[in-house]
């Protein structure tokens, strides 16, 4: 549960129509996030391989990346824990997740 909502009004700021911007958050934040394409997911459900199409962001969450739109399967990992979500950009996108 989330106790208050964050302000992520300044993180979505930039980017544009065909590439928005895309806010990655976590409870507790310091996860690493790691980011492909919906189709890349089907035999990697975690993102390990060293395929190129998967993007490491360098800062952990709290962080934002500009992606451009269409369907994203992401990892979130904290310590030993992972959690995996399918994300849909179609504009400026908060995704958050609790561990």
């Amino acid at each position: 549960m989330w106790l208050r909502e964050p302000d992520y009004s300044a993180l979505l700021d930039g980017g544009g129509p065909c590439s928005p911007m895309v806010v990655f958050d976590s409870v507790p934040r310091g996860a690493r996030v790691r980011i492909a394409r919906t189709y890349f997911a089907d035999g990697d459900p975690w993102l390990q391989s060293k395929n190129e199409s998967i993007y490491t962001l360098a800062e952990p969450t709290l962080t934002r990346a500009r992606l451009g739109q269409g369907d994203y399967w992401v990892v979130f990992e904290f310590k030993d824990k992972r959690i995996h979500k399918h994300v849909i950009v179609t504009g400026p996108t908060v995704v958050k997740v609790r561990f």
